[in-house]
């Protein structure tokens, strides 16, 4: 329910249940999800010793959305740990890479990027002694975001474009819409803002159509940025405001604090101190609550303003998968 267009390898999402709650939206799979997180690290960890190894990766590749929209960066990281161990006592190659994957994301996230590099690394390996196109195609963009993380845009558009390639010879139209968003990241953070409008506005209406609601809100969201960049500020408000609006739907708080630091940083270029500081301070409660590394950044950031300084520059983040 929190990504339903996302590929999965775990034989259970062959046919959806029906669940003993109803869980109809995004937002209320996130909350139960939250709600179970506890128990659902004791069942993890219950399986990882008692010989269901394959019931333990299985669960790491279940919580994925929880992850993604809300992190626990703990419990990210030990549930992953036990995931990649499990996979490969299970034997099982592609499931060996998803778990690889998945515990890259998590470090890329704490900006551990030596650690996500070898880890996505590995699964690039696992896919293509498997032959696993799609997830061939997955690691390609995981290690690409890594390298766009860390200013390396060329390789970062590379991999993109590989992976592009072969999401659309696999015809995994999330996926192109993903690539196309990426691409367009890169290409803004890099300064072709004129070539990132192209491919943002493209990755807008492909996600719209699969759809993929999360991602038609990171396109208009970077496309807000973009503009800002650009020295278009008047066109931002636009995709900056439509962004937001559907990640509240989604209860996708950590995506919205990321539109709230581009919003901020709308508010200053158009000289308006007071709605600046109301967005960092939304940005600060966020990452703050998630005990998200920006923390300390919107900090200062907030510091700066107070004292009548110039703000320091953000850190540009990029999406998640």
């Amino acid at each position: 329910v929190v990504l339903p267009t996302r590929w999965r390898l775990g034989p259970y999402y062959r046919e959806r249940p029906e669940p003993p709650v109803p869980l109809r939206e995004p937002a209320a799979a996130i909350e139960w999800l939250e709600a179970e997180l506890g128990n659902l690290l004791v069942v993890l960890r219950y399986a990882a010793d008692h010989a269901m190894k394959d019931v333990a990766w299985q669960l790491c590749e279940a919580m994925w959305g929880l992850f993604l929209f809300r992190k626990h960066y703990d419990a990210w990281l030990e549930s992953h740990r036990i995931g990649v161990e499990c996979a490969h006592a299970c034997g099982d190659q592609r499931a060996q890479a998803r778990m690889h994957s998945q515990l890259g994301s998590v470090y890329r996230s704490l900006r551990q990027y030596e650690e996500a590099i070898d880890e996505f690394n590995r699964a690039l390996q696992l896919e293509r002694a498997t032959g696993h196109r799609l997830g061939e195609g997955s690691a390609l963009d995981q290690l690409g975001v890594a390298y766009l993380r860390l200013g390396r845009y060329d390789e970062a558009i590379d991999h993109f474009r590989r992976s592009l390639v072969i999401h659309d010879e696999v015809d995994e139209p999330r996926g192109v819409a993903l690539m196309n968003l990426n691409i367009g990241n890169a290409l803004s953070d890099s300064g072709r803002h004129a070539d990132a409008i192209e491919y943002l506005e493209t990755a807008y209406r492909q996600a719209a159509a699969v759809p993929e609601p999360l991602h038609q809100a990171r396109a208009m969201s970077l496309l807000g940025r973009t503009y800002i960049r650009a020295g278009q500020p008047g066109r931002a408000g636009d995709p900056l405001g439509r962004a937001l609006t559907i990640l509240e739907g989604l209860d996708a708080t950590y995506d919205q604090a990321t539109v709230h630091t581009y919003l901020a940083e709308l508010a200053q270029r158009l000289g308006d101190t007071e709605k600046t500081r109301d967005h960092l301070e939304r940005a600060l409660a966020i990452y703050g609550e998630l005990k998200a590394p920006q923390t300390s950044e919107i900090k200062a950031r907030l510091d700066s303003l107070t004292a009548g300084s110039p703000l320091p520059p953000d850190e540009r983040d990029r999406p998640e998968r």
